[in-house]
């Protein structure tokens, strides 16, 4: 269980991990109405990385969040869809150096 205040590193990063986990299963929008009442006692820093997971884990998969939809059904109107493939190659790359890049700078930033 987590301290009222959770802000070391490990526990954040597991917060952002299971956000990240949840808005890849639903989209952003339901992950964050789950999960974010469930962390309130456990403070803002511990709402705040929920929050990155859910925004930057959402781009895992199409469904995950709206704009990875309209953002393909941009580019397939424009003639250039994109390939399930190149998107997980790119997604799978970028979101786990974005998260750690980002639960660190939450663990380091003194929120009062």
């Amino acid at each position: 269980m987590l301290p009222e205040h959770a802000t070391s590193y490990l526990d954040l990063a597991a917060i952002a991990v299971i956000a990240t986990l949840l808005a890849s299963l639903v989209t952003n929008l339901s992950a964050t109405l789950l999960l974010v009442p469930l962390l309130v006692p456990f403070g803002t820093t511990a709402i705040l990385a929920a929050l990155l997971g859910l925004n930057i884990g959402s781009g895992l998969t199409w469904t995950g969040s709206l704009a990875n939809l309209l953002w393909r059904r941009g580019l397939v109107r424009l003639g250039s869809p994109p390939t399930t493939r190149d998107f997980h190659r790119v997604s799978l790359v970028v979101t786990p150096v974005s998260l750690a890049a980002g639960v660190a700078v939450l663990s380091w930033w003194p929120f009062t």
